[in-house]
């Protein structure tokens, strides 16, 4: 399965899923022992345009996660081990920024992708996003999942609505189709958040159909989706008492 760090994009506020404000932590000052100096020291980032500082992350909360340190909050670890995994110019550049400015992990991380994350990786992400295609053969479960990776994988600065959209453009009319019966008739037609809602329950009930009845009944369940999905075009037709005109409008962001 995908495994991402999601970046705090450059152009949104940081947020905090889980109250991540240090305000009132006073023991940071916690002593590491040996062992698990060496380990975060094992792979330490050095600020070079190949590094990926996304990986970085990544491989840092694996560890730090297992971590745990008597009457101290997990955000106070992650922001007292991660300087010890910096090296060169990633330790200089730590090193330099104001004492008062990680007042939270989320900060933290963001300051560091802001000033690490090449350019030539974030429009290569960018593009990856959208030029988004479905592969052939490839279900709609795995399709969100990869996209869900590359959104996860670099900074883009794309609102909801634009994530939605370079999705739905990139897909396979069959699944598109699929999609829009789900809608009740055109997925454009739903904010940007009922459009998500509506892709994760049928990717997540593709998926739970697929391993219910194992590998060869995939193909069944696609024909027999599309199937579904065109009797219920056909209905949505030939119900009304009028030619279907949906009315289109743009998604909507979420939150408006």
């Amino acid at each position: 399965m995908f495994k991402c760090f999601k970046n705090t994009s450059k152009s949104k506020k940081p947020k905090s899923s889980h109250g991540n404000t240090l305000k009132g932590v006073t023991n940071l000052d916690f002593q590491v022992n040996p062992a698990l100096l060496s380990l975060l020291s094992q792979d330490q980032f050095a600020g070079g345009n190949l590094e990926d500082p996304n990986a970085h992350i990544s491989k840092f909360l694996e560890i730090s996660e297992t971590v745990k340190f008597q009457d101290v909050p997990e955000e106070a670890v992650k922001m007292r081990l991660f300087p010890l995994t910096l090296k060169d110019d990633a330790k200089e550049w730590y090193q330099t920024q104001p004492k008062k400015v990680f007042t939270s992990w989320e900060i933290m991380i963001e300051r560091f992708i802001d000033h690490f994350f090449p350019h030539s990786l974030y429009f290569h992400g960018r593009n990856q996003i959208i030029n988004f295609m479905q592969k052939e053969g490839e279900d709609l479960f795995d399709t969100w999942e990869r996209y869900k990776c590359l959104l996860k994988k670099c900074p883009h600065g794309f609102d909801e609505f634009e994530q939605v959209h370079y999705f739905l453009i990139g897909l396979r009319s069959q699944t598109r189709m699929i999609l829009d019966a789900s809608a009740g008739g055109n997925m454009k037609s739903k904010t940007a958040k009922e459009a998500v809602n509506i892709i994760e329950n049928m990717a997540s009930n593709e998926y739970s159909f697929k391993y219910d009845k194992g590998p060869s009944s995939r193909r069944g369940t696609l024909e027999l989706d599309t199937k579904s999905a065109s009797q219920e075009q056909h209905k949505l037709v030939t119900n009304q008492s009028i030619p279907l005109t949906i009315q289109l409008r743009p998604m909507q962001k979420i939150g408006q």
